[in-house]
């Protein structure tokens, strides 16, 4: 798979997660798909901030986040689990184009199931136990809602472009892939599928970007490979539209005086001139 660049809109996505504890009261926050928070509207509650204040504490939890969204990509789908401090959290994978590009997740929850885990040497055992008496329990059907509903939030935040490929960026990366693979024909169906994109976004961001189709810049890089070996080495006519991906010599010369106004053969005598003129 190649590499796209990806746009988030924080303000929108920062709107969306107060919106969701605005009527849950559960925090949520939105990771990428290397695992790195890009918006948390800073909602956990107080048992997780305490645990927290410790590196150990932050490590573990961490740690469980991380093992919750591989399990969230692996899978597909959404996950539950119960944190390494008793509490339960579960995860959305965001998916564009069959590539999971975040993660919802949301929880810090206490359910009637939970049980305080914490040990006695612990850092804060007294303060935690405290507060965890304090923690409202959430009924199992309530939290499986709060799973439905989190399916949602993953659903819109793709519906209203919060995360999307960077235009200009998926443009570019397809035509560099293009100019290191000149040689070959790649399908349409195989850059959508190497760039996470659909057939009508690449077609409209590559036409915005280079202002033809794909096909038209493959042919162009082509033309452009073939011209420096015209004038650099010593190598046939025939040769020189093999090496640089055209599967014929008549389909050659014709692309070739199509984007140059000249044959290859009439290319080659005036390429110590100066004099070439490019077709408009």
């Amino acid at each position: 798979m190649k590499s796209v660049e990806w746009s988030y809109e924080s303000d929108k996505l920062i709107q969306a997660l107060e919106d969701f504890w605005n009527i849950t009261g559960i925090n949520i926050a939105v990771f990428d798909g290397d695992h790195t928070c890009i918006a948390d509207p800073q909602r956990a509650n107080p048992f997780c901030r305490i645990i927290q204040e410790t590196p150990e504490g932050k490590e573990a939890c961490d740690r469980c986040d991380r093992m919750l969204f591989e399990r969230c990509q692996k899978n597909g789908r959404g996950q539950r689990q119960v944190c390494h401090a008793g509490l339960t959290d579960a995860a959305v994978p965001i998916i564009y184009n069959g590539l999971t590009v975040g993660y919802v997740i949301f929880g810090q929850v206490r359910r009637q199931s939970s049980r305080f885990v914490i040990p006695s040497d612990a850092p804060y055992y007294a303060q935690l136990a405290n507060v965890w008496n304090q923690l409202p329990v959430i009924e199992d059907r309530v939290f499986d809602s709060v799973i439905s509903l989190g399916v949602m939030v993953a659903a819109y935040i793709l519906t209203e472009k919060m995360i999307a490929p960077d235009k200009e960026e998926l443009a570019t990366a397809v035509g560099n892939y293009l100019a290191e693979h000149m040689t070959e024909q790649p399908l349409i169906d195989e850059l959508c599928y190497q760039f996470h994109t659909s057939k009508n976004t690449l077609y409209r961001e590559f036409r915005e970007r280079y202002h033809c189709t794909v096909n038209e810049y493959l042919l162009q890089r082509r033309v452009e490979a073939a011209q420096e070996l015209l004038k650099k080495s010593e190598k046939s006519i025939i040769e020189v539209g093999e090496e640089v991906g055209f599967g014929s010599y008549c389909n050659f010369c014709r692309f070739f005086k199509r984007e140059t106004g000249l044959s290859p053969s009439e290319y080659r005598k005036l390429k110590t001139t100066g004099k070439i003129s490019k077709k408009k």
